[in-house]
């Protein structure tokens, strides 16, 4: 017995000090990175410049990457009301910079390279639906991450697992964020405190992957005027976009303020495959939308807001007929009689309306999987 108990004494002994130069090692191994990373800041610490020295530095004018709303190597906040559209518009800015076209059919975009989209909001199967409607012509210039049901996986605010989503995010010379507060809420901190904490890490992990441009998508506060949360969240971006439903109508706003920005809201037409246009006609400065004629309203917008009060459908006819009336009477804002039908149908071929067989005929009520902001 006293052998066996010496035996298993000398092995115990002899385990713990494997395990005690393995910690030794992995300790060693930390100081080493965490010297060759104060290395490298020492490098990159500049001395002052003189303020003469500075202003004789060659500058040049503002280079925009989305003219008026984005300048070159900038960070924008996008935020967004409850159910305006910052999907579709988020959708809307990678086809613009994708396809190299104009973004919302209005403002120029000077961008070749690749975008990253990290989404924590839809489903696979719902996101691939909202991209493959829009016919984004080079795919390969788009890459998805999809965070929905994991988003603690993006828990930068770990040194080693910010490295490791640098590494994973190189070579992206435009990223999305959409959006801030799931990952703020699986990360355990405090939106109104806190918003910092993850902002600083963030804008770490921008510098170490070497993404100069992107953008963050955030929720607005009840009262409809700023991004929710902590004040930081507002001084972080070089510029913030604001998206906002102006009317009962639910005409779509988008205005945008910041260093070398300001535009000043115009209303976004939606057409029925998701991709959205300024209509000049329509700013939110010069309208009264609610006494607007009604060749200014978006027929498929219209039937959309129509119908998702009507949980058990409507027929055609009553679109067409019953409720187009009514709302004209009212002075509500109409599209034109003739564009109703066709809306419908083309609501019908991208899912967002299902068609149902009932007594009497034929009935069309909103696909709800399809309504997502």
């Amino acid at each position: 017995m006293a052998s066996h108990a010496s035996t298993l004494h000398e092995y115990r002994e002899r385990r713990i000090q494997e395990k005690v130069i393995e910690l030794e090692i992995f300790e060693e191994a930390k100081r080493r990175v965490s010297s060759s990373a104060i290395d490298d800041l020492l490098e990159r610490l500049q001395s002052t410049v003189a303020l003469q020295d500075f202003l004789s530095r060659p500058t040049e004018s503002t280079e925009w990457l989305i003219e008026g709303l984005q300048p070159m190597n900038t960070r924008v906040l996008l935020a967004a009301q409850a159910k305006a559209g910052k999907t579709t518009l988020v959708t809307n800015l990678i086809k613009a910079l994708a396809d190299e076209e104009m973004f919302l059919d209005h403002y120029p975009t000077k961008f070749h390279g690749t975008v990253t989209l990290i989404d924590n909001e839809m489903n696979d199967a719902m996101l691939q639906r909202w991209l493959k409607r829009l016919n984004i012509r080079n795919p390969e210039s788009v890459r998805i991450v999809t965070l929905r049901g994991h988003e603690a996986d993006f828990n930068i605010l770990n040194e080693q697992v910010r490295r490791r989503w640098a590494e994973i995010l190189r070579g992206t010379d435009y990223l999305i964020l959409d959006c801030l507060r799931p990952i703020m809420d699986a990360l355990a901190l405090d939106e109104n405190r806190e918003a910092g904490t993850f902002l600083s890490a963030f804008g770490q992990l921008l510098y170490d992957a070497e993404i100069d441009n992107s953008l963050l998508v955030h929720h607005m506060g009840h009262n409809g005027d700023r991004a929710r949360g902590d004040s930081r969240i507002t001084d972080w971006p070089d510029a913030t976009w604001k998206l906002m439903i102006e009317n009962q109508a639910r005409h779509r706003s988008l205005s945008a303020i910041g260093r070398d920005v300001d535009e000043v809201g115009v209303m976004l037409q939606k057409s029925a495959n998701g991709a959205l246009r300024v209509r000049p006609e329509m700013s939110s400065q010069s309208q009264n939308l609610e006494g607007a004629d009604s060749k200014e309203i978006d027929a498929a917008d219209w039937v959309l807001e129509i119908l998702a009060r009507e949980d058990e459908g409507r027929a055609k006819s009553w679109l067409t007929r019953t409720k187009w009336s009514q709302a004209k009477g009212q002075g509500h804002p109409v599209p034109k009689k003739k564009d109703i039908e066709p809306a419908v149908e083309s609501l019908l071929a991208t899912g967002h309306l299902l068609e149902e067989s009932v007594s009497g005929g034929t009935r069309y009520r909103i696909n709800k999987e399809e309504r997502v902001s």
